[in-house]
């Protein structure tokens, strides 16, 4: 049973809310979860591409583009999707601003990858390989370029629509904790039941009750008036 509060006290618990909203976004979670079957795809592609590349060719700038390709696969794109699934499974803002961040790194590299491979001189076969027949970028690899800058795309697009939810949510809980903050319940119920009052997190505003055996400072209460009760721990 929780204890009453003395005068110097602290709160041992933090407040209630009821029905908090989901602030996660279900299609940025869609693209993430086939983001990460392609990219296991997308590996396998580069390991066997280069494992078959690197008997012929030849020069600088291919060997930096086969490293940017590893370094994609095996170190951006993992952080990047756990990142992706971390900030929008558990509603967090640093994580979903770093997401929305390497996305835009990944896109970048891949966008240089198709025009250098297009235009750049340096990895036109016969020069980057030792035989003019030898290709040094296969078809295969450009199509999963192609693949994975339209998902980064998506992702990316869906990530700031995501963040900026996130944000607005998680503002509006703050300002509704301080609105109720160390308020008496007398103060607080007229508050809750006026519904011609404007509310902060976009819906009308839900009546509070106070359980009759809790002594101590009133839970902090808000959510949809036709929900049913359901507490969380905010």
């Amino acid at each position: 049973m929780r204890r009453p509060e003395g005068p110097g006290r602290q709160r041992e618990h933090p407040p209630l809310v009821l029905d908090r909203a989901v602030a996660s976004s279900v299609s940025l979670q869609i693209f993430l979860y086939c983001g990460v079957w392609f990219d296991l795809f997308f590996a396998l592609v580069e390991v066997f591409a280069g494992w078959a590349k690197l008997r012929w060719i030849q020069g600088t700038v291919m060997t930096a583009l086969l490293c940017a390709n590893y370094v994609l696969c095996f170190l951006l794109e993992p952080c990047r999707l756990y990142l992706g699934y971390a900030g929008n499974l558990g509603e967090k803002v640093p994580e979903l601003f770093l997401f929305v961040f390497l996305c835009l790194g990944c896109i970048a590299i891949l966008v240089a990858q198709l025009a250098m491979g297009s235009f750049l001189e340096d990895l036109q076969p016969g020069i980057c390989s030792l035989a003019p027949e030898l290709p040094c970028i296969f078809t295969i690899e450009q199509a999963c370029w192609i693949i994975r800058l339209a998902l980064s795309l998506g992702e990316l697009l869906l990530g700031v629509r995501a963040l900026r939810k996130l944000i607005h949510e998680q503002s509006a809980r703050f300002f509704v904790a301080l609105d109720t903050e160390g308020a008496p319940f007398d103060d607080i119920a007229p508050w809750a039941t006026d519904r011609s009052r404007p509310n902060l997190t976009g819906r009308n505003n839900l009546e509070r009750t106070q359980p009759e055996d809790r002594q101590g400072p009133l839970a902090q209460v808000y959510g949809r008036p036709a929900s049913p009760q359901r507490l969380h721990a905010d």
